[in-house]
């Protein structure tokens, strides 16, 4: 499978294969590949990530990267992508 984000991959389309392949790893069980593809869906469609059953399961699996990442290493930045999709759940919660 071509790397969504690689040149082979036409830039306006890389967004719509990191979103397949994040729910294509979903399905087959790997889900740290998932949440990985989840973080380069980019913001356009991350709601699309929230619309099935394997695109809540990534954005659950990047909350839970969050929070292990900020519990142990308090104060360290997070990944842009990982904050924006945190921002997005918390927001989408209210």
């Amino acid at each position: 499978m071509a790397e969504p984000t690689s040149g082979e991959v036409p830039s306006e389309i890389r967004p719509f294969a990191a979103l397949l392949t994040s729910k294509t790893y979903f399905y087959i069980g790997v889900l740290s590949e998932a949440v990985e593809f989840a973080l380069k869906v980019g913001a356009a469609l991350r709601p699309s990530l929230r619309g099935s059953i394997g695109g809540r399961s990534s954005v659950t699996g990047c909350l839970d990267r969050a929070i292990a990442l900020t519990s142990s290493a308090p104060g360290e930045i997070l990944d842009p992508n990982l904050q924006a999709i945190v921002d997005n759940a918390l927001r989408s919660n209210n």
